[in-house]
């Protein structure tokens, strides 16, 4: 009887303990929905010009790349966040120009990007692909 009662209290024990609260994505904080999860592209303009692609998962991860017409293909790390209640996109490349830019609804990102190190800048807006 001993040996079952200390049983008990181990299983119980053991389940308390494994009772925690789901941790919340290191990623980014983003909706539950995910309204704007996709594809998109768009261009830039300004000192540079090209065109930008980019797709957002389910789950807030941002996969985003681009053709330049001074300097060829980039890649851009990026995230999206909720700030000032505004969805907001950012991201920058290895050579340190950097993105950001604004839901403005229905599927459109604008913003402004600029490379310190190349002394230019300019506008982008991107679109959402009608799935």
């Amino acid at each position: 009887m001993k040996n079952i009662l200390w049983l008990i209290f181990v299983l119980l024990t053991a389940c308390a303990s494994g009772a925690t609260e789901p941790e919340t994505s290191s990623v980014t904080p983003v909706s539950q929905d995910m309204q704007f999860a996709g594809k998109y592209i768009g261009n830039y303009m300004g000192d540079d010009t090209g065109s930008l692609n980019l797709e957002i998962d389910d789950h807030g991860r941002v996969i985003w790349e681009g053709v330049s017409k001074a300097a060829g293909d980039f890649a851009v790390r990026g995230l999206i966040t909720y700030t000032d209640d505004k969805w907001m996109l950012k991201g920058s490349t290895d050579a340190g120009a950097t993105f950001q830019a604004f839901l403005q609804g229905d599927g459109l990102f604008a913003g402004s990007w600029e490379d310190p190190g190349a002394g230019s800048h300019g506008t982008f807006e991107l679109r959402k692909l009608a799935e």
